[in-house]
């Protein structure tokens, strides 16, 4: 870490800070080569977040569209950062994808859950991302502070 020291200056009365340019660089440097991983694990965890509130929201019939939720590892393209959400994709195969669709999309189906389960809706991920999404930056920003600092 760059140190920073106080130092008397014969030509003035007060003390001034100096530090180590080249320290403060390196740091800096370091910080940087840190950035992406930490913001893919920030995205991840929120994705994640995300993914439970779609679970909770997805109609549940046989429970089979509510377990093939995942979110898959971030991937770090250039300065893109990237996790998906999935559900009924590689989980349940391509069957299970195209009945994920239907009943996301399907606004005029009757979403019941099973009992001892939450109410299900459609557009059960497109909802769960459009509602965090204006809280996003923020909570990206802190997890990102919490992990460099």
């Amino acid at each position: 870490m760059a140190r920073f020291k106080p130092a008397k200056v014969p030509y003035a009365t007060k003390e001034v800070a100096r530090w180590d340019a080249k320290a403060v660089v390196e740091e800096l440097d370091q910080l940087r080569r840190k950035v992406p991983t930490v913001v893919a694990k920030a995205l991840s965890a929120e994705a994640k977040i995300i993914m439970g509130v779609s679970v909770d929201r997805t109609p549940v019939d046989t429970t089979a569209l509510r377990d093939s939720h995942i979110t898959l590892d971030p991937t770090i393209t250039g300065n893109d950062i990237e996790v998906k959400i999935e559900v009924g994709g590689p989980a349940g195969g391509e069957k299970e994808l195209g009945y994920a669709l239907a009943v996301h999309e399907n606004l005029e189906a009757r979403h019941d859950v099973a009992s001892g389960f939450r109410g299900g809706q459609a557009k059960f991920l497109e909802s769960a991302v459009n509602e965090a999404a204006p809280n996003l930056p923020t909570l990206l920003i802190q997890r990102i502070r919490d992990s460099l600092f």
